[in-house]
Order: structure tokens, then C-alpha cells, then sequence
């Protein structure tokens, strides 16, 4: 994170003849670290993903209702697909029963006609999905919020999410985040800044924080 050399081994570190956990160290100037630290301070999106949001945002724009899909990778590449229609302030984004050989799901993107940032409900799904490890929601002003889940990110026990929503109406989605530790970014396509999470990389694109998921 240093040098942005390439050549990384894994090793393990060891206390008290017991290894007690695995690090990544590189070889150019001896940084090491786990790859929670990956996490870089600024997230850039590549040209594939800016075109596919914001074609799904001229949809959202034209019918004012959230539209959404799935952040899939393949053969390293993060992109979306399995398009899905929602309401006029809310949708409720499901994974396919299978996916296409070769993909992953990652997460879910949507997006929203009228505010501008994430909502309480988004919040909550995304606690309480399993396949949701990040999600992307799209606002007007093309303002950008990025959550990813980590080691440290607490799952949401309760089987009324409206009733949570609703509850935690008065909480700042970064209140949220830091009560339920997950990370937390905030933007413009070419620039989302971390607001909640530690870390001492400068900056990288998606396609590199979401490649360890």
C-alpha cells in the first residue's frame, strides 16, 4: 500500500509458537498487514460501471421509480446485470436462483429518484441479506453511497425490517455504520470517500476492494 509493488506473498505471523493469524507482506519495501487494511481511502469507478448506472439512471429519471441490479464479477471484471424494477420509494432486490457460469454475486446497486443518500431500509436489507456484501445506492445529484460488509460488520436479528427502519429513522446512515461497523463511502463516480472504516491507502479503483470479497 506503500509502494503499490505487485509481488505480495502470504505469510504467517507467530506468538508464543502458536501462528495465530496470516498476513500479506510485500516483498519491494516490507509493508505487512491483513487484507481488512486493503481498504483504500478513495474508491474510483471504472467507465464500464458509470455506463451501466447511467443507464439505468435515465430509466429511473423517465418512469421515477428505483430501478436496480446485481454487482457480479467474472473473470476479475465487476459489472451488473439481472435488472430489477422497484416502486416509487423502495425495492426490494432478490439474487436468481442461479447464476451464469463462472459469476459471483457481490452485492446489489439501486438507485433513487428523489433523495439523495442511503436509506434505513437499504440499510437494513443489506444487514439482513446474506448476498448483499456491498451495496451501491445512486441519488439525485448523482451523489453515490458504497457500503461493504467486513469481518467486524453485525448482522441484523429481527423479522420486521420496516419496524427497524422506521425506529432507526432519526440515525445518520454513518451513525449506522459505525453502530454496525460496516464501510461506509460517499461521492461522486470518480471519487467515493470513505466516512466510516480505517485505512492508509490513498485510493484504488472498485474493481481492486471488491477482487478479496
Amino acid at each position: 500500500k506503500h509502494c503499490y509493488g505487485s509481488n505480495v506473498r502470504v505469510t504467517k505471523t507467530k506468538y508464543y509458537e502458536k501462528y495465530i493469524t496470516e498476513d500479506l507482506v510485500c516483498e519491494a519495501c516490507g509493508w505487512q498487514g491483513s487484507d481488512i487494511e486493503e481498504i483504500p481511502q478513495r474508491v474510483e469507478l471504472s467507465e464500464k460501471l458509470i455506463k451501466q448506472i447511467s443507464e439505468l439512471y435515465k430509466k429511473t429519471e423517465t418512469k421515477d421509480i428505483e430501478y436496480g441490479a446485481l454487482i457480479l464479477r467474472k473473470d476479475k471484471k465487476i459489472y451488473l446485470g439481472y435488472e430489477q424494477r422497484g416502486k416509487a420509494h423502495e425495492i426490494n432486490l432478490k439474487a436468481p436462483d442461479k447464476l451464469d457460469k463462472g459469476e459471483e454475486l457481490l452485492g446489489t446497486l439501486h438507485t433513487h429518484p428523489v433523495t439523495d443518500t442511503i436509506s434505513p431500509w437499504d440499510i437494513a436489507t443489506f444487514l439482513v441479506n446474506d448476498f448483499e456484501k456491498s451495496s451501491i445506492v445512486v441519488g439525485s445529484n448523482s451523489n453515490i453511497t458504497l457500503i461493504i460488509k467486513n469481518k467486524a460488520t453485525k448482522k441484523l436479528e429481527t423479522d420486521n425490517l420496516r419496524k427497524w427502519a422506521d425506529s432507526h429513522s432519526n440515525i445518520s446512515p454513518m451513525g449506522l455504520a459505525e453502530k454496525y461497523k460496516f464501510l461506509y463511502y460517499e461521492g461522486q463516480y470518480s471519487s467515493l470517500i470513505l466516512k466510516v472504516g480505517k485505512s492508509d491507502i490513498v485510493e484504488e479503483r472498485l474493481e481492486e476492494v471488491l477482487k478479496n470479497i
